[in-house]
């Protein structure tokens, strides 16, 4: 598998930052506030981002990175964050199934910014495929993650959701194959 350097990293993040900082405009209409997105760091140990958790349950959300390179963005978020969008912008619902809806539209909005700008930045034919959304336990997202990792090199940054009434911060897990991070560092290269 192809290693990743940190001007490599950095790149990856920048152009992430891009991506995240158009959806903020969405999520705000769907929050009814101003919405902010910031990332806040990136590495590429899982293991140590989930000892690090102090909770037990997640809601994950698997997007498939489709067309000329593959992979794969998680987007996780802790149980009570999930709630607390919930709450916010479906005030007195307590329907799992609004929650999950309006979960799926939120990963639909902040990968799909993300991806497009790899695509347009790379200058791939690249996609997102439709959203999946599951609850899992810390142990089941470990293994989740870890099978993944036997295809896919992963790079993991946090990002803070941040709105007058909300602050969230999900993980996105990027996974990618040797051939979109050779295309990164080709990317780089030139740039240099």
């Amino acid at each position: 598998m192809e290693d990743i350097n940190l001007l490599e990293q950095d790149a990856f993040i920048e152009i992430a930052s891009i991506g995240l900082s158009k959806s903020a405009d969405s999520l705000s209409q769907i929050i009814n506030e101003k919405v902010l997105l910031k990332t806040t760091k990136m590495g590429i140990s899982i293991r140590e981002r989930l000892e690090k958790s102090d909770t037990n349950d997640f809601t994950v959300l698997t997007t498939r990175i489709m067309g000329e390179h593959e992979g794969i963005c998680i987007l996780i978020f802790s149980q009570e964050d999930a709630l607390n969008i919930q709450k916010k912008c479906l005030p007195g619902s307590e329907e799992k199934e609004m929650r999950e809806a309006l979960l799926l539209e939120i990963d639909n909005i902040i990968s799909a910014s993300v991806i497009t700008q790899l695509a347009n930045i790379l200058d791939l034919k690249i996609y997102g495929d439709v959203p999946q959304i599951t609850s899992l336990n810390l142990e089941e997202l470990k293994q989740h993650l870890y099978d993944l990792k036997i295809e896919f090199k992963p790079l993991l940054f946090s990002t803070n959701l941040i709105s007058e009434n909300l602050k969230i911060q999900p993980d996105f897990f990027w996974y990618f194959k040797d051939d979109m991070l050779k295309t990164l560092k080709e990317f780089v290269n030139k740039e240099n």
